[in-house]
């Protein structure tokens, strides 16, 4: 569905990433919306503008408004299913045996074998 010339666009959703954005307006399209999302390029190219720019604006035709933003309403939305990573099994006594074995031993020797700064002597010199 082609947008007319004539007809303004209207914000109905901001994204946070450019991942956030290409989701966004992947769905709009296979729902037969017309997106737009100036300033993606920007924040596809550099992604730390997202936060300075407020997001990345989606917009669609005036007259796609109302549907496509209870189209988007009607998304399931993402929520955290990972499970959180648990301590270790000796948590503070890990980093309290850690710390002491350090200021007792200090730290660790440099590996003299492996890396060589000065190129080896020629033996027939």
């Amino acid at each position: 569905m082609a947008p007319a010339a004539s007809a303004p666009l209207v914000q109905i959703a901001r994204a946070r990433s450019a991942l956030e954005a290409s989701l966004t307006i992947a769905a709009l399209e296979g729902a037969g919306f017309s997106p737009s999302a100036p300033g993606f390029h920007t924040v596809h190219t550099l992604p730390y503008f997202s936060t300075a720019l407020g997001g990345i604006p989606i917009h669609v035709p005036s007259h796609e408004a109302p549907e496509a933003a209870a189209f988007l309403a009607a998304l399931p939305a993402h929520r955290r299913t990972a499970p959180r990573p648990r301590p270790g099994p000796l948590g503070w006594g890990k980093r309290i045996l850690l710390r002491a074995t350090y200021l007792l031993t200090g730290p660790a020797p440099q590996d003299q074998g492996t890396t060589r700064h000065n190129p080896p002597k020629d033996p027939s010199l």
